[in-house]
């Protein structure tokens, strides 16, 4: 809370806003805040040492240290309430229109827009079930109401597919 007292409106409002985010870029941080320049504001943030990690050598890819994230998410719902699901929207965007249809669901399901995520299983599940991630593919069908699961044909039969491989043979 110190730290984020001592920093410049304008530095605190980009972390507020991309405290969204599980991993930031530049581009990702420009579409979701809203902004521009947000490469600039994240390499200046690894300088100064301010809770962000790198996740790759060419310094595109940035996480918030985990507690400092929390701390930047809860200060968000309590300075700009409902901003979180509008911010996730953006996001979720950002990832689909980028191929990543993994985080794109992940947003979308973190915005509360179930229709927009269910679209996306449907059509994006088979990948993340290729690559082994069965149990991510079961998670997002359980964020979804049980009842919409059930009533698209798409969903059941990707719960079907999952059954087997999550040992539910009687499913």
């Amino acid at each position: 809370a110190e730290v984020l007292d001592g920093l410049p409106a304008q530095i605190r409002s980009f972390l507020l806003r991309t405290s969204a985010l599980d991993r930031l870029s530049g581009p990702l941080c420009d579409a979701v805040a809203g902004g521009s320049g947000s490469q600039r504001i994240l390499e200046q943030m690894e300088r100064s040492n301010l809770f962000l990690v790198p996740l790759d050598s060419r310094r595109q890819w940035y996480r918030y240290h985990h507690l400092f994230a929390e701390l930047l998410r809860h200060e968000l719902d309590r300075a700009e309430p409902g901003l979180a699901a509008l911010l996730h929207r953006r996001a979720s965007a950002w990832h689909q229109a980028h191929g990543n249809v993994a985080e794109a669901i992940g947003h979308a399901l973190s915005a509360g827009d179930l229709a927009d995520a269910r679209e996306l299983i449907a059509s994006g599940w088979h990948a993340c079930f290729n690559e082994g991630l069965v149990e991510t593919v079961e998670s997002w069908l359980s964020r979804l109401p049980p009842e919409m699961v059930a009533g698209d044909a798409r969903l059941c039969l990707v719960r079907a597919w999952l059954a087997p491989t999550l040992g539910r043979l009687d499913e």
